[in-house]
């Protein structure tokens, strides 16, 4: 067998498992941030967003600080080495969409989890490692990202 059907097993399994048993207790959240026209997607409405994701999907454990960049990338996070002081940074020029934002605050929230996990032998980052691609595989397997994209999504039997 070969190392991509081993991985792609994996995934799968993984996927199954957590749609079949879930991840822990279910919850909904009562601070998912709302959809806008694009003119909210702010500091304010981006900070909301971390706020709630982190209670409903990373157990109130990102303590990442939001801000607001003009680099040519869409967003990045960046953390001291020893894996605090976290800051996420959003290019309202890529991510005024609020679903575009909402998703890419996901994506960033699993670089901060996963900040001290994804390093090669020498110490260095690794941006979308094995711990991060397993966040993001977690996020979806909850209905993370249906949340964002359908209108109106509720899980109505899990």
């Amino acid at each position: 067998m070969s190392i991509k059907t081993k991985i792609l097993l994996t995934i799968a399994s993984v996927v199954l498992c957590s749609w079949l048993f879930g991840c822990g207790a279910q919850k909904v959240s009562t601070r998912q941030p709302e959809l806008s026209d694009g003119s909210d997607t702010n500091l304010t409405f981006l900070s909301v967003a971390h706020s709630a994701y982190n209670e409903e999907y990373f157990g109130g454990k990102l303590r990442a600080h939001i801000g607001l960049d003009e680099t040519q990338y869409m967003a990045s996070t960046i953390c001291e080495d020893d894996g605090s002081d976290c800051r996420i940074n959003f290019n309202l020029r890529y991510t005024v969409a609020p679903r575009v934002a909402l998703i890419t605050m996901l994506h960033e929230m699993c670089h901060e989890k996963t900040w001290m996990q994804d390093k090669d032998m020498l110490g260095k980052q690794i941006g979308h490692g094995y711990h991060w691609r397993s966040c993001m595989v977690l996020l979806d397997a909850e209905g993370a990202f249906r949340k964002i994209i359908i209108d109106n999504y509720s899980e109505q039997v899990r």
